[in-house]
């Protein structure tokens, strides 16, 4: 059975951000996860 909680082998987790303010999270999230983010969304 596949854990399709992980990714497989060389693929990085993508992800999107809501409200991003200065970003510090997605940094955090990137770092920690390998995580790429693909989109996010700031009104100003």
């Amino acid at each position: 059975m596949r854990n399709h909680s992980v990714p497989p082998e060389g693929c990085r987790l993508r992800v999107g951000s809501l409200f991003s303010g200065y970003g510090g999270l997605d940094f955090a999230v990137e770092h920690v996860f390998d995580a790429e983010t693909i989109w996010f969304f700031e009104i100003d």
